[in-house]
């Protein structure tokens, strides 16, 4: 008869090995959102608000973009939680969530694409080395950090990137902003991909006042208190200071999730292509449609220019083709999901790994601990994220039985399988 600590350990290599759920329907909730501002001191405004579109009517020339500013902040993970924490927190449940960015799981997708390839010998990683850190939270929520690393293709980016195309400077020509000094607006929202539950971040490049689109899923009362069609600007709202020098502003207004809108630029003789828009011209929706899915963003400007020359943009509804999608790579998504699903277990299950690095490299990738105490947030954010009483439930008797471990190194076919695997 297996003891106590045994049966745990068979519980969860069970779960190890099991194949995950089905992929879940095109749906998510909006849980908060923030705008960053241009200042000195690092600033961000919630719910802040995205830019408003504001097209041009006739053909423009537009300049080649150059310096990438982006938001000076302390610590690139504060700003999300702490939305979170003032718009309305889930964390405090019971069923364990994978806190990322839209970046993150689209690099995790290539992941598996390249393991799909490899089985026919036509593998070849599009990235060198590349890393995540990892921490486990009161519990049962596991936040990834932002990677390190780039595709082959790419150039080092030294912190601001000089772009090689006329998107940002695209986007400000044909938005207005909503909010003084906004350098860019971030969106978090809530689903499920199979069996994981997932809070994702994205960039939004903008919105639409006419909302067309498709509306979340609203089948609870929290559901209601978080997206009214809009909200007043809180101008008298109060300055906060958190203990990284972060300061938070309540401002902006809360838009519907349908009227978001990416943004894409590309040279018209770029081919091949799978829609085309509006206006005639060929779309490279392949290119890009895994970065609307993970945010479920459905509508798209693309614009074709020659040599900075751009026709008047429009709105296209890309709803169905990202459904298309969808079903035409349900094979990698369920084995991405299947992959999150483990690396979320073994990250839980394994005290040293409630801080670690998970490295990517070939076709495998490995998990280190750190041999420190780690504390990826601020300290003040984990006691108002997660209750007291789950934030001291560090440790589980099913834990108990991987104490020896400090590393693991995991194939590619055993983290991405959607048949039962065994880890050792």
């Amino acid at each position: 008869m297996l003891n106590r600590s045994e049966k745990s350990h068979s519980n969860i290599m069970a779960k190890l090995q099991g194949k995950d759920m089905p992929l879940a329907p095109f749906e998510f909730e909006h849980l908060a959102s923030y705008t960053a501002l241009k200042s000195p001191t690092p600033t961000i405004v919630i719910p802040g608000c995205p830019a408003k579109w504001n097209p041009a009517a006739e053909r423009q020339r537009l300049d080649r973009d150059g310096e990438d500013v982006r938001p000076n902040l302390p610590n690139t993970m504060e700003p999300l939680f702490r939305a979170i924490s003032i718009e309305g927190n889930p964390m405090n449940q019971t069923h364990p969530f994978i806190v990322t960015d839209n970046c993150v799981l689209r690099r995790l997708l290539d992941c598996v694409s390249y393991y799909k390839r490899s089985l026919s010998g036509r593998g070849q990683s599009a990235y060198e080395e590349w890393t995540l850190d990892t921490e486990v939270s009161g519990g049962e929520t596991v936040v990834f950090r932002h990677f390190r690393g780039r595709r082959k293709d790419e150039r080092p980016s030294y912190g601001r990137d000089i772009s090689d195309g006329f998107g940002r400077n695209f986007e400000k020509a044909n938005t207005v902003n909503t909010i003084e000094e906004s350098l860019e607006h971030q969106r978090i929202i809530r689903y499920r991909l199979g069996g994981v539950a997932i809070i994702a971040r994205y960039e939004a490049d903008g919105f639409v006042e006419d909302d067309s689109g498709p509306k979340e899923k609203k089948d609870s009362p929290a559901d209601e208190s978080v997206l009214p069609e809009s909200a007043p600007s809180l101008a008298s709202a109060e300055m906060t200071t958190t203990s990284t020098g972060l300061r938070i502003q309540k401002d902006g207004q809360k838009v519907s999730p349908g009227s978001i809108i990416e943004m894409k630029t590309r040279t018209r003789v770029e081919s091949p292509y799978t829609i085309r828009t509006q206006a005639g011209s060929p779309c490279h929706f392949e290119e890009f449609a895994s970065q609307l899915w993970f945010s479920r963003v459905t509508n798209l400007v693309f614009a074709t220019h020659s040599d900075g020359r751009f026709d008047p943009p429009q709105v296209e509804d890309v709803s169905e083709s990202l459904k298309e999608w969808q079903e035409g790579n349900k094979d990698i998504l369920d084995r991405l999901a299947c992959g999150l699903n483990r690396l979320s277990l073994i990250l839980r299950y394994v005290p040293i790994f409630k801080g670690a690095t998970i490295t990517f490299k070939g076709k495998s990738l490995e998990i280190k601990g750190h041999e420190w105490i780690y504390w990826m947030l601020p300290r003040d954010l984990y006691g108002s994220i997660w209750d007291e009483d789950r934030m001291k439930a560090k440790e589980c008797h099913g834990r108990k039985c991987f104490d020896d471990v400090k590393s693991v190194s995991i194939l590619y076919s055993q983290l991405f399988s959607l048949e039962p695997v065994t880890f050792r």
